[in-house]
């Protein structure tokens, strides 16, 4: 009798648990899961910039590479430079619209989940 009285307790336990889960889910995706993939993808974007230096580049724009200091190193350390911030800020847009596309992502796939399994359903 008891153990048919666990193994009742313990099937409701996990049927509760699991009913909980699968009710929670929504809610956890839209609030603190969506928050820790916003901290997930700001952190990955500022890792990207600071590998790709662009603060860097602009914080020197001005100042003359390799410590050319006469007029000719000035105008093509300009010229470099404006070519290497303007290549980098294109890479950090691109970066930037792959996270924006994730983050829709991110937004629509369960709502793209319920649609199939309505969709096998009828």
């Amino acid at each position: 009798m008891k153990s048919q009285n666990l193994a009742l307790l313990s099937a409701k336990f996990v049927a509760k648990d699991l009913v909980g889960d699968i009710l929670y889910f929504p809610v956890w995706w839209y609030s603190v899961g969506l928050v820790k993939f916003i901290k997930r993808r700001l952190h990955s974007i500022a890792s990207f910039e600071e590998s790709i230096g662009l603060t860097v580049w602009i914080l020197n724009w001005a100042k003359p590479m390799y410590g050319q200091y006469d007029i000719a190193g000035k105008i093509i350390s300009f010229i470099f430079r404006t070519i290497g911030i303007f290549w980098k800020g294109l890479e950090l847009m691109f970066y930037l619209v792959l996270s924006l596309i994730m983050l829709l992502v991110w937004l629509g796939l369960p709502i793209l989940v319920v649609y199939e399994f309505y969709q096998q359903i009828f």
